[in-house]
């Protein structure tokens, strides 16, 4: 498990390599404790406040979200075309699962 001094070097890295900092990687760490304000969850008919926090933080909280949802919308459309390739055929999802004899 990495630490989370080579966590934030990463991302440090991966946000200089997106927008190329002049100051470098050494810049990138500095930005990634930049605070911006983020929205609330507000509830019906209540006013929308915000809060802030740092890049770095809502980088690390994005990245399983965007995992999933890829995972949710690639997962049913790869097993469609490996049931095409491989000429087995689908008819589709049932009951949340991928109707092909060869994957059930």
């Amino acid at each position: 498990m990495p630490s989370p001094e080579e966590k934030r070097t990463a991302c440090a890295n991966h946000l200089h390599s997106r927008f190329e900092f002049p100051g470098g990687v050494k810049e990138a760490k500095a930005k990634l404790d930049t605070l911006f304000l983020h929205p609330k969850m507000r509830k019906k008919d209540e006013e929308q406040q915000y809060r802030p926090e740092k890049l770095y933080r809502v980088l690390r909280q994005s990245w399983p979200r965007l995992q999933r949802d890829l995972e949710k919308v690639m997962v049913p459309a790869f097993m469609g075309q490996a049931g095409h390739w491989l000429e087995i055929g689908s008819r589709g999802r049932v009951h949340g699962r991928n109707n092909m004899p060869f994957f059930s």
